[in-house]
């Protein structure tokens, strides 16, 4: 993964130029029909890869590193990825990005075979968010040789709210309208319309909800 002074070089660099695509395999492609995809590097080393955006998304400043083959990474109509990094280091990867969803800052990780993230539709992913369903690195039971670290595919429902610096591990499901605080490690499930923070994230209120747009929000209950 790019350090953050490689990320900053990057991103001025990008400012100056046009999608830097290095393709080192066979049968890779990147489909744009009716979307944007501008200022981002894209570098395949494995076979059948493919990169899809449907109509009215726009993808800017993204690095894209795929090492494995017959991965699919999938951005639905109308999202909005702005900034952030892509890593598939294995085979047979699954990345969905729901339509309406809006990204900022935020990577992504694939590591281990037949590994999946999916991002619902309407969701919010703010700055410097991560998500990885694997560790990367093996641990091993000596006794057993059984692998204990296995990944885990992560599933974040419709219209969740990701704020900045937020972390997702493994194994995770984020249900619908719920939301998870700044600087929160999230190990394990949350429910649906809950509210979530904390190292590990904990639910700290449920049945919520939430709007992007303070300005359209419903009336207040009267009291009186």
């Amino acid at each position: 993964m790019p350090s953050p002074l490689q990320k900053i070089a990057r991103k001025i660099f990008s400012r100056f130029g046009a999608n830097r695509v290095e393709d080192y395999g066979q049968g890779n492609r990147i489909e744009t029909t009716d979307a944007v995809f501008k200022k981002c590097r894209v570098q395949f080393f494995g076979n059948n890869n493919r990169i899809s955006l449907e109509p009215g998304a726009l993808a800017t400043d993204l690095e894209i590193t795929i090492l494995g083959s017959r991965n699919h990474i999938h951005i639905g109509a109308n999202v909005q990825y702005l900034d952030g990094d892509i890593w598939c280091s294995s085979d047979d990867g699954v990345i969905r990005i729901g339509e309406k969803t809006t990204i900022s800052d935020a990577t992504l990780t694939l590591t281990e075979p037949k590994m999946s993230i999916t991002i619902g539709r309407d969701c919010l992913i703010s700055w410097k968010v991560d998500l990885r369903c694997g560790d990367g690195h093996p641990i091993i039971d000596q006794a057993s040789g059984e692998v204990i670290n296995p990944a885990q595919p992560i599933v974040l429902g419709d219209q969740v709210w990701l704020a900045a610096h937020v972390q997702v591990l493994k194994g995770v499901t984020i249900g619908e309208h719920s939301v998870i605080g700044s600087h929160s490690l999230v190990t394990h499930n949350i429910p649906a319309h809950a509210v979530a923070a904390g190292l590990p994230a904990k639910v700290l209120r449920e049945n919520i909800t939430w709007h992007r747009d303070a300005k359209n929000l419903p009336p207040l209950p009267d009291k009186g």
